[in-house]
């Protein structure tokens, strides 16, 4: 486990069946049945199994944030490494341009510089889609379906305005505090 990270028992100790249920969580090959069988056997009052629960969220939560650090670690780690490959191939082709070899062969490996396939290149997206779009160039866009804002809606129907084919809904979640 890496330097910082949450085991999934250090937050809270886990006992017993308890731990079983946190183990059972962690492996993706036992289903939700299974674990919810588990979770009825054990004994206790309401508040007693609430804590329980709380207790093994509490832990999963803990080693989500430590996973997601690690990978924000990683990513930014990985744009560096890109960004130097980036930078040592500008720097050999800048050289091999310079020098006038463009193709060559060492004992490990062959060098060239070739042109790249064409692409596209706009000296404004938003001029060429207008352009396009008034000439009726259908064959330089496609039409997409409007997408539905929501959170617009949603406002509307908290001020009482009828929206078609829309309504309120509220659902219920548990918080743990």
């Amino acid at each position: 486990m890496q330097e910082g990270s949450i085991s999934m028992s250090s937050l809270y100790d886990l006992t017993g069946k308890w731990l079983t249920v946190a183990a059972m969580l962690d492996d993706p090959e036992v289903d939700r049945q299974t674990i919810a069988d588990t979770l009825d056997s054990i004994e206790g009052e309401i508040e007693q199994k609430a804590d329980g629960y709380a207790k093994i969220i509490s832990n999963m939560k803990a080693e989500m944030f430590a996973i997601e650090k690690e990978i924000s670690r990683l990513n930014a780690r990985r744009q560096t490494i890109d960004n130097n490959i980036d930078a040592l191939r500008d720097r050999l082709t800048e050289s091999m341009v310079k020098t006038g070899k463009l193709k060559f062969h060492t004992n490990l490996f062959g060098f060239g510089i070739q042109k790249s396939p064409p692409a596209v290149r706009f000296d404004s997206e938003d001029a060429f889609r207008k352009w396009a779009v008034r000439n009726q160039l259908t064959k330089y866009y496609e039409i997409q379906e409007p997408k539905i804002l929501r959170a617009a809606v949603l406002i509307d129907l908290k001020k009482g305005v009828q929206v078609p084919y829309a309504e309120l809904s509220q659902t219920e979640h548990l918080v743990i505090r």
